[in-house]
């Protein structure tokens, strides 16, 4: 630990920062609160996550909330277009007092009579023309699914209605495996609308691969209700519900015919209909959503499980209101109009991505199933994307697209983009602006142990002035509610500013352990009684109270007792080559263990200039004990987990192999 604090020192270049974090004093310890790594956020207003997705509904009714350019014009239009027939698109009770004040009246409205049109317009700046309310180069000619707040709120209160006749009460779990499309969002909704715990899971575990999976699941979960694809994927729920002898849920499908165990979405919609019309009942399963308890668990998301076995989530609802408060700076009215959502809805982004999108009353557009470089960009073609998320690999995919599609198409819808999910560096952060010239580009920090414990102050600045250190830009300050502090592992102790450890997490965001009790060691009270998350980052934080990531604590490969972070290596790698790199560990019979790096290219470098160059920048301990390129590993890209994040577990086992390989024909 020690040693690594002495790197921390020497490549420090830490720019002074222009944001500010309310400090308090730190109780129990000698050090003023200025020189220590802890800083204080304040609170938020308590709302409940219905009020703040009511924002959407309430300002923009006609609007799309849901863009799928996947699925066809009318998809689900029975859910939807009853809506207009006999009900006015805006119920009463969204104007009525709320804790005696009153909300800003709308005037109300009848749903388009085209419920899916396609020329929904994007909210142009002050500074941009527009024809028919759609930006210059925006071109959205062919059909596709769009739904309006107003449509997606009755269709949830259809579905809602349905699902209490079917027998599920509020407050029960409702577990969906299903695709990405006007389907999920339309169960979000209601599932905050019905408070129902909801938990989205990939739906390969019903394939004959996931039934160990899903046994497990179904066991921890013991859900009321289920929803599928179809009945066919249904009958791995029904053989685990029937072993396991589960109370038997309510069992919705997506399409196919009704059968005897399962019923289509728009059956139980349309079994809803007659308690949907009625406006007493209506008004009342809003108030309810406004009134709901904070300590609700609202979500169940899991996690990517690249250090094992996925951990089960459970957010509660005061969590998840505080993370949209928290987040507010992230996507906004003008950003939020057309956001890119594209990893699938059981990575805890998505719902996170999605509710704070119709915070600010924009469209979540959908484009498959996973991130798509090609998707993505025909989405800025078609319908003038303006809010991106990207992680370091997916920006060099985005680059590799743009190159090939030339300079004709317009990309200066695209207003806003955030670059997170590794540690993100100057070069990353200047080829982001390169691509999106119009766009701002920032950093966020996210989990799906709780978002929002962040804030990224440098909107207002070029890339060129973000503070770094070494090459590794700042996350941010701790946001309004968060309480954040660097650890000394071994010395169990804060450490003071500019120096390295563990970064550890306080806020009403994040969860207070995983379900069944797994790795309750990352979870602690400290003595004041505040429940602290042990991030397993390795961090610092600067005078400024300006928090870096530089890697996992769990990448840190041990040489010789000197622990090394492969980011740091990477980095100085990448500047030199200006080529992507990742760094694994292989063993080392003198040293115990030592630095391997893969280089996707060398551009006209050769194998001594990136040694001595690493050796020069960082010291002899950082010494590479090799490097090959992706090509002699017989790859083409690097490999990424579900999260579009390099899987340094298959890099490192491409590594083993082809020392293995290289060693035994040194042998022979």
């Amino acid at each position: 630990m020690r040693r690594v604090l002495r790197f921390a020192r020497a490549v420090s270049r830490s720019r002074k920062a222009s944001g500010h974090s309310e400090e308090h004093k730190v109780e129990g310890v000698a050090k003023s609160p200025e020189q220590l790594a802890e800083v204080h956020g304040s609170v938020w207003e308590p709302l409940s996550v219905f009020e703040h997705i009511e924002r959407g509904l309430k300002e923009s009714p006609n609007e799309p909330a849901v863009i799928c350019l996947f699925q066809p014009e009318g998809h689900l239009r029975e859910v939807f277009s009853h809506a207009q027939d006999n009900v006015s698109a805006e119920p009463r009770c969204l104007v009525e007092k709320q804790n005696g004040h009153p909300h800003r009246s709308v005037n109300k409205v009848k749903a388009s009579s085209n419920w899916a049109s396609t020329q929904h317009p994007v909210r142009p700046s002050s500074n941009e023309e527009a024809t028919n309310g759609v930006p210059n180069g925006v071109k959205s000619t062919q059909p596709y699914a769009s739904v309006s707040y107003a449509q997606l709120h009755h269709g949830a209160l259809k579905l809602a209605a349905g699902l209490i006749a079917a027998g599920l009460q509020p407050e029960s779990t409702l577990v969906m495996f299903i695709p990405n499309g006007v389907e999920y969002p339309l169960l979000l909704w209601t599932c905050v609308l019905l408070r129902i715990t909801y938990v989205s899971l990939d739906p390969g575990m019903l394939d004959v691969s996931g039934a160990t999976a899903l046994k497990r699941t179904l066991r921890m979960l013991r859900p009321q209700a289920v929803v599928v694809p179809d009945p066919a994927s249904g009958k791995a729920v029904d053989a685990t519900v029937s072993e396991l002898r589960l109370p038997q849920p309510v069992r919705v499908c997506l399409s196919g015919d009704s059968t005897t165990n399962w019923t289509t979405l728009q059956n139980v919609a349309a079994h809803g209909a007659p308690e949907y019309s009625n406006t007493t009942k209506r008004e009342a399963l809003v108030a309810a959503a406004r009134r709901d308890r904070p300590n609700r668990i609202h979500s169940i998301m899991f996690t990517s499980g690249t250090s094992g076995n996925p951990k089960a989530c459970p957010l509660r609802a005061g969590a998840m209101s505080s993370a949209l408060h928290s987040q507010a700076w992230l996507i906004d009215r003008l950003a939020g109009a057309r956001a890119l959502m594209q990893p699938h809805n059981s990575r805890g982004i998505a719902p996170a991505q999605t509710l704070q999108t119709w915070r600010a009353g924009g469209a979540v557009v959908l484009t498959g199933q996973a991130f798509s470089a090609a998707d993505a960009v025909n989405a800025i073609a078609r319908v003038g994307i303006t809010f991106l998320v990207l992680t370091p690999p997916m920006v060099h995919e985005m680059a590799a697209e743009l190159a090939a599609r030339g300079s004709q198409l317009d990309i200066n819808s695209v207003r806003r983009i955030q670059v997170g999910g590794d540690a993100v560096t100057h070069s990353l952060l200047r080829r982001t602006a390169a691509l999106f010239p119009a766009a701002q580009v920032c950093i966020n920090h996210g989990m799906t142990e709780g978002p929002g414990s962040f804030v990224w102050p440098f909107f207002g600045a070029p890339v060129d002035n973000v503070p770094s250190f070494g090459e590794v830009c700042t996350i941010g300050v701790a946001a309004p509610g968060a309480t954040v502090r660097i650890w000394d592992w071994e010395k169990q102790c804060v450490v003071p500013r500019r120096q390295l450890g563990e970064l550890h997490l306080q806020n009403d965001i994040i969860i207070r352990h995983y379900m069944e009790g797994r790795s309750e060691e990352s979870f602690y009270n400290d003595k004041l009684g505040r429940r602290w998350f042990k991030t397993g980052d390795i961090a610092m934080m600067d005078a400024d109270g300006l928090v870096y990531i530089l890697g996992r604590k769990k990448d840190m490969i041990q040489r010789a007792g000197v622990g090394i972070i492969t980011a740091a290596i990477e980095n100085t790698i990448e500047v030199l080559t200006g080529s992507q790199a990742v760094v694994v560990s292989v063993p080392d019979d003198v040293l115990g263990a030592a630095p391997f790096a893969v280089l996707k290219s060398y551009n006209g470098k050769s194998e001594k200039e990136v040694a001595d160059h690493v050796q020069a920048v960082l010291g002899k301990d950082y010494a590479l004990g090799g490097q090959v390129t992706l090509k002699q590993l017989g790859l083409v890209e690097f490999p990424v987990n579900p999260t579009r994040k390099v899987d340094k577990g298959a890099v490192e086992s491409a590594v083993l192999r082809f020392v293995s390989k290289r060693q035994g024909g040194s042998r022979g």
